[in-house]
């Protein structure tokens, strides 16, 4: 009878500390949901401060781009009316309000820290998870192809020739490149050039240029909307 109560002591007691083991390990792995879940809720929070601070150099981006397209197609019909329509300097003051060669540069960091971290994986969203992931990898992809060839084209092809044909010169003003100006101080109007097929060409490449990318500018500002929208409802809903 003794060895049985012994036994039935030592059984109670391994039960207890593994119970007790048990219990640990749950706690343990609470804590660990817990503090993952805050690490991710912090990152989506970050996330969707940086996208609203985009969302600004996104819309600014647009206008300039609304702006670029109404001065070249005015520029067209000027050539078209055989220079009826504006006057030289006129012309300068609208072809240099161009902003052909303006890409949105996002702000990537947190997003690829998410998926460093593995903190992605624990959005419950998989609309939001989906989301994100379209907008920084193929829509980021497509504004850095779009931004490379726009960057070749204006800034090693078609700028030079129309500042040596014009010989103008160019003076940047405001603090930040995104939202600096430019103004032309001095230049001489050449009117064999202006007739060109050479600068016509120039002008509808760079018209399309700036309504392509005012469409995707248009398509990345949707998804930026959707995506900060859809953080706010993860984080609230944990």
């Amino acid at each position: 009878m003794e060895y049985s109560k012994g036994y039935k002591s030592y059984l109670i007691e391994g039960v207890i500390v593994f119970l007790s083991v048990l219990f640990s390990f749950y706690i343990t792995g609470l804590n660990k949901i817990k503090k993952d879940e805050l690490s991710k809720n912090i990152s989506l929070n970050d996330l969707s401060n940086t996208m609203i601070n985009d969302t600004l150099q996104i819309r600014e981006i647009i206008k300039n781009k609304e702006q670029s397209i109404n001065n070249l197609e005015l520029i067209i019909r000027d050539i078209d009316s055989k220079h009826k329509l504006l006057t030289d300097d006129a012309f300068f003051e609208a072809y240099v309000q161009t902003y052909v060669g303006q890409t949105f540069m996002p702000r990537k960091g947190i997003f690829n820290q998410l998926i460093s971290t593995g903190n992605i994986e624990l959005i419950q969203s998989s609309e939001l998870k989906n989301n994100l992931i379209e907008l920084f990898n193929h829509l980021k992809e497509r504004n850095e192809s779009m931004s490379r060839i726009m960057d070749e084209m204006v800034y090693t092809v078609h700028r030079p020739i129309i500042y040596t044909n014009f010989r103008a010169r160019l003076k940047q003003t405001g603090k930040e490149e995104i939202y600096g100006k430019s103004k032309i101080t001095d230049a001489d109007f050449n009117k064999s050039f202006y007739y060109s097929n050479e600068f016509y060409e120039i002008l509808n490449s760079s018209l399309g240029y700036c309504v392509a990318y005012k469409n995707l500018m248009h398509k990345m500002l949707h998804e930026y909307k959707k995506s900060i929208n859809l953080i706010k409802t993860e984080v609230s809903e944990l």
